[in-house]
């Protein structure tokens, strides 16, 4: 597991001055920006068993914060790693990278399209599109209170 010192992290030949991130994180990027030892050990696991240490973490408020936190990760050559809900089974949110948690601010269901169906003989399926913090279950749940759900059963 790797350790982040205030002045520098390092990993796989990076040099992150996180320090510097951190300020620019602060002054470009609409949203909550958490370096604390408490937030990084929080963020350092998901589902998964995989435990690893990031460098940081943003909880941007809008989808064009998470963007300028990105443009600013790239300028310092820091790492990112972008997360839902943090129920990947497999490790993929964690990392030693910036943690993009979309959870908090962008979640919302923006839109489910009655109109749609995929293979409507056998299963009806109604589109949603919703903020990259939302999770599946929740975007289910909404698109089921629009209308009753058929299910595929015998013919007569």
């Amino acid at each position: 597991m790797g350790r982040w010192t205030d002045r520098e992290a390092s990993g796989d030949g990076l040099q992150v001055d996180v320090r510097q991130l951190q300020r620019a994180l602060r002054d470009r990027v609409d949203g909550e920006i958490r370096f604390d030892a408490g937030s990084r050990g929080a963020y350092s696991t998901d589902a998964s068993n995989y435990r690893q240490v990031p460098i940081g973490v943003v909880v941007p408020r809008s989808v064009e914060a998470g963007a300028e936190a990105i443009a600013v990760c790239h300028e310092l050559r820091a790492p990112v790693i972008s997360r839902g809900g943090g129920t990947s089974l497999a490790g993929q949110t964690c990392n030693a990278a910036v943690i993009l948690d979309w959870s908090k601010y962008c979640h919302r269901l923006l839109s489910v399209d009655e109109s749609s169906r995929a293979r409507p003989a056998v299963r009806p399926v109604r589109l949603c599109r919703s903020g990259c913090g939302r999770t599946g279950g929740r975007s289910r749940a909404a698109a089921a209170a629009g209308g009753p759900r058929r299910r595929p059963g015998p013919r007569p």
